[in-house]
């Protein structure tokens, strides 16, 4: 799948329009309307990251022949910080996150990529 397709797509899922994109990774309009129309070949690294940033997309798995995405991660030591405070919380408590996860995850089906188990 060429890269212009993947970032439509991705863009679509998550059902935003080039210019809310454009706001949320600081890539003009005009710019991000030429990727998704194939008529630029040549992405400056910066842009790219933006964009794989503000999707959520890993930037290899934009790069890559692949037709399917993968979700970015978090930072290891963003994740580490996140799941101290949930070690921290009361069974109730942890619980409770887990439901809440477990919604967000099925209302969003194309942006998730792990459950919450």
């Amino acid at each position: 799948m060429p890269l212009s397709t993947k970032i439509r797509s991705a863009r679509e899922k998550l059902g935003l329009t080039q210019a809310q994109l454009a706001k949320i990774s600081r890539v003009s309009q005009p710019t991000i309307s030429e990727i998704e129309s194939g008529k630029t070949s040549e992405i400056k690294g910066q842009i790219l990251m933006r964009l794989s940033e503000a999707l959520n997309i890993d930037v290899a798995s934009l790069m890559s022949e692949d037709e399917e995405l993968s979700a970015a991660r978090l930072p290891f030591h963003e994740e580490e910080s996140i799941l101290k405070l949930y070690r921290r919380l009361t069974p109730d408590r942890q619980l409770l996150w887990k439901e809440i996860g477990q919604t967000i995850l099925d209302l969003q089906p194309s942006v998730a990529v792990a459950r919450v188990k």
